[in-house]
């Protein structure tokens, strides 16, 4: 099934041949980086707000049932990285952590705020994140939530993003939770929320009365307690980037920082590891994906920068595709001995 749905994934291309020896040797990356820190808005008594941001028991508002509040802020990032850990600050209704686990979404900025699909996503359960205790604040039990993301492959080009953590407890005897805000220390764009219109399942009602990303104007705005960090990814001579992918529509991949005139092209496979290519075509590339092949050769890349240093093409994904993770990185021609690639960019077809 698996070499089905590789076949029919993207179109073959007959640009080169590729002769490949294969390890296991994941892609070497840089120091952990913070990318954005707000955390000393709790650390420094600045918290004067919560924002109801969970998918909560229907015990904490028993007359609404069950709610679903999606709470984002924003942050940029200046080159490509892997998301490490996130760190955000809660209170809750009841004192419990999240008994069903936590939800991290990522959401590309589209014109000051995210945007309605998701871009990036993971949910770690029980025991995969850190419950620090707070403390009691405005008279509710407070826990700063670790989570270590970097088994969950998340990769972020330079770009601004939104970040939503979900604590998940939708049984009817289940907590609620609020992240905390600073409504006197706003930063960025405002806080953006909506309602999570069913999509997970429990007992819906709205909390912001829509299902769009809307300004939150619930008692002021501000900013919330959080920590983002990641690793600056190496092999970056080139910069990949790609819209989301989306089984049975077009996707647009845009390879950029190549030099006007030379070629270049884009692989993909379903594993991590090592693939060298030693002057084939003259290509010379490491790549971190396994078993590269020329049918692991996207067709339509090979063609030639233009003064901007940029290739943007447009492949459709086919629809058994959805749910496959899938790696892709790029490398330009005529660099031999050297290496011009890009990091490898993992993205999960939806």
């Amino acid at each position: 099934m698996q070499n089905y749905l590789v076949k029919h994934l993207l179109l073959m291309a007959t640009v080169l041949t590729i002769l490949l020896t294969t390890a296991t040797t994941p892609v070497a990356q840089a120091d952990p980086t913070v990318l954005y820190d707000t955390l000393y808005l709790f650390d420094n008594d600045l918290i004067d707000g919560g924002v109801g941001n969970a998918i909560g028991g229907a015990t904490a508002f028993p007359t609404l049932g069950t709610l679903d509040s999606q709470v984002a802020d924003d942050f940029t990032t200046n080159d490509d990285y892997q998301i490490t850990r996130i760190t955000r600050d809660f209170m809750s209704y009841f004192g419990s952590t999240p008994a069903e686990g936590v939800r991290v979404q990522f959401y590309l900025d589209i014109n000051g705020k995210p945007e309605e699909e998701v871009y990036a996503e993971t949910t770690l359960l029980p025991g995969e994140f850190d419950a620090i205790d707070l403390g009691e604040l405005i008279g509710f039990q407070s826990w700063r939530l670790d989570m270590d993301l970097t088994d969950s492959n998340i990769h972020l080009p330079a770009d601004t993003w939104w970040l939503d953590v979900q604590p998940l407890d939708i049984q009817t005897t289940g907590d609620w939770f609020w992240s905390m805000r600073s409504i006197s220390n706003p930063l960025n764009a405002p806080i953006h929320v909506r309602d999570g219109s069913e999509e997970h399942g429990n007992n819906y009602n709205g909390l912001w009365g829509s299902t769009d990303w809307i300004e939150l104007d619930f008692r002021g705005n501000g900013s919330l307690s959080m920590k983002i960090q990641g690793e600056q990814q190496t092999g970056d001579c080139l910069r990949l980037k790609l819209d989301r992918l989306v089984a049975g529509q077009s996707t647009e991949f845009t390879i950029s920082n190549g030099t006007p005139g030379q070629r270049a092209i884009l692989v993909y496979g379903l594993q991590l590891g090592e693939t060298k290519i030693n002057n084939i075509a003259n290509y010379c590339a490491t790549f971190g994906i396994k078993n590269i092949q020329q049918k692991n050769v996207i067709a339509g890349f090979n063609q030639t920068f233009g003064n901007t240093g940029q290739i943007t093409i447009n492949q459709f994904i086919p629809a058994p595709a959805a749910g496959l993770t899938i790696h892709f990185q790029s490398a330009q021609q005529n660099t031999c001995p050297d290496e011009c690639i890009s990091t490898v960019l993992t993205e999960t077809v939806q």
